[in-house]
């Protein structure tokens, strides 16, 4: 039950950081889209083998590029500390950055035309 009550409060204070660092209020339609699409990233990246899964010491590392979650067997997972959280805004600002450069190069092209 402690091992349970450990990973649920790791994942709460994750979570609870990613909410006040993007400033829920000032919400707007592409801030969520961009929100959804890193969060799925995170968790999709995660479970490809040799990029966000690795086998260290009988230790099952989950995340990219920074490790958010080990399984050590027997049902013991553990959340690192701000892996999570970096793993969720490293995406949210490659999508923000992929949406920028889309809008630019769509915006000379009409320029040209």
């Amino acid at each position: 039950m402690d091992v349970l009550l450990s990973l649920l409060l790791g994942l709460f204070f994750n979570v609870i950081l990613i909410v006040v660092l993007l400033n829920i209020k000032k919400m707007n339609k592409l801030k969520v889209k961009v929100t959804i699409l890193s969060s799925i990233a995170t968790i999709i990246v995660a479970m490809i083998p040799g990029i966000g899964y690795r086998v260290e010491n009988n230790n099952y590392i989950f995340g990219f590029p920074a490790d958010a979650l080990y399984y050590e067997g027997d049902w013991l997972f553990s959340f690192a500390s701000f892996g999570l959280v970096f793993n969720f805004f490293f995406f949210y600002w490659t999508f923000k950055l992929i949406n920028k450069a889309w809008g630019f190069s769509v915006s000379s092209i009409k320029r040209v035309c």
